[in-house]
C-alpha cells in the first residue's frame, strides 16, 4: 500500500473537517503515514498516547523528558525531566490535563498544560507494595481510572487534583490485583480486567464508579479490551464480542473464527471505533494491522509497519492512530470509522 505524507497544513483545522463515515462493507479506507518523532534528540520511547478528538499527543522519551504536542505532532513543547521513567500516559482533549504512571509505583499530574507536574503516591499509607499497570481517563480529564497490583483500583473525579487522600479506592471489589481499566468518553463507563494473563475476570460500572456500582462478570475471559466509547470488545474462548454496554458483551452480536490472528499479549493491540463497525488489531508478527469493517467477521491486512512495541494509541472514531516502530507516526485514514 503507497504511504503519503501529511501537507504542511495539516492541524486543528483539518483535525475537525468531516470526512466520509464508512459503512461495514464498503472497501477499505486510504490511509497516509507520518513520522511526527519530537525533535532535538529524543532517545527510544518509554510511552505515548493521543487524545480522543486527535489534536493532543504526549510522548515519554528513553531519558524520560515529557513532550506534548497540542495540534496532533506538527509542533511539540519539551516540558521537563521525569524523576522516574513512564509506564503509561493519557492525555485530555484540550492537553490541559494529563497523567503518567510512573516505574517508582508514583504517578505523575498536570492541570496546566504540562507546565508543572505534581508528584502523587496514590497508595500512601496503604499495606504491601503496589505497581500500577494501566490508567484511564475521560476526555475533559475530569475522571480518572488507576489499576494496580496489591491496590484493586482507585478513583478520581476531580481531574487529579490534591494528594493521595483524594482518591477513592474500590472496596467492593474481592479480587486484588488488577492489570487493565478503561473509561468511556464521559466517564460513565469503568471496567478493569484481573489478570495479564488472558484467563481472568472482569469487573464493570456504568454509574461512574459510584459506591456499590462495580458488577463482576461471572463468564471467564481470555483479554478485556476496552474502548474510550462506551463499546467494549472480550476476547472469550468462543470468539470475540462486542456490544453497547458491557453487561450485554458475553453475549456478543458476532463470533470471529480465526481469533489466532490477533496478537492478545497486549489490551493495546486491539482496538474499535464509536460504531463497533470498524476494528483494528496488530497481527502476531507485531507489524502487521489488520483491519475489518464487519465486526471481525472478516479481516485484512491494512498496513505494514517496522515492529510495533507498544501497541495502538487511537482517537475518536480511529481516524487518528499513533504507533511507535523506532519512530513515533500518526495513521490517519480519510473515513471517520
Amino acid at each position: 500500500m503507497a504511504m503519503s505524507s501529511f501537507s504542511s497544513s495539516f492541524g486543528l483545522k483539518s483535525i475537525q473537517s468531516l470526512p466520509t463515515v464508512i459503512i461495514p462493507g464498503d472497501p477499505i479506507p486510504s490511509l497516509s503515514v507520518t513520522s511526527i518523532t519530537p525533535p532535538s534528540g529524543y532517545t527510544g520511547c518509554e510511552c505515548f498516547n493521543i487524545s480522543s478528538d486527535g489534536t493532543s499527543i504526549i510522548f515519554i522519551n528513553g531519558n524520560q523528558n515529557v513532550w506534548l504536542s497540542f495540534d496532533c505532532g506538527v509542533t511539540w513543547n519539551e516540558k521537563m525531566r521525569l524523576w522516574a521513567g513512564g509506564k503509561k500516559a493519557c492525555i485530555s482533549n484540550s492537553g490541559k490535563d494529563s497523567i503518567i504512571l510512573l516505574t517508582n509505583l508514583t504517578i505523575a499530574i498536570s492541570n496546566d498544560w504540562g507546565q508543572n507536574y505534581n508528584h502523587v503516591n496514590v497508595a500512601t499509607g496503604a499495606a504491601g507494595a503496589t505497581n500500577w499497570y494501566d490508567i484511564s481517563m475521560s476526555d475533559d480529564g475530569k475522571y480518572i481510572c488507576l489499576a494496580g497490583y496489591n491496590q484493586k483500583i482507585y478513583l478520581h473525579n476531580n481531574y487529579g487534583i490534591g494528594n493521595y487522600a483524594t482518591w477513592r479506592k474500590v472496596t467492593q471489589l474481592t479480587t486484588t490485583n488488577f492489570y487493565v481499566c478503561s473509561m468511556s468518553k464521559n466517564g460513565k463507563y469503568i471496567s478493569a480486567s484481573v489478570s495479564s494473563a488472558w484467563n481472568s475476570e472482569c469487573w464493570y460500572s456504568s454509574d461512574y464508579g459510584v459506591l456499590g456500582s462495580f458488577k463482576k462478570i461471572t463468564t471467564t475471559i481470555y483479554g478485556g479490551f476496552y474502548t474510550p466509547s462506551e463499546f467494549t470488545i472480550l476476547l472469550t474462548a468462543s470468539g470475540v464480542s462486542i456490544s453497547k454496554t458491557i453487561e450485554n458483551t458475553i453475549a456478543g452480536l458476532f463470533t470471529l473464527q480465526n481469533t489466532t490472528l490477533i496478537n492478545s499479549t497486549n489490551s493495546n493491540n486491539i482496538v474499535t471505533n464509536l460504531s463497533g463497525s470498524t476494528i483494528y488489531f496488530i497481527g502476531l508478527n507485531n507489524k502487521d494491522i489488520y483491519i475489518s469493517t464487519d465486526y471481525l467477521k472478516t479481516a485484512t491486512i491494512f498496513t505494514t509497519m517496522t515492529t510495533l512495541t507498544l501497541g495502538i494509541k487511537y482517537s475518536e472514531n480511529t481516524q487518528f492512530m499513533l504507533v511507535w516502530d523506532g519512530t513515533l507516526k500518526v495513521l490517519k485514514t480519510t473515513y471517520v470509522l
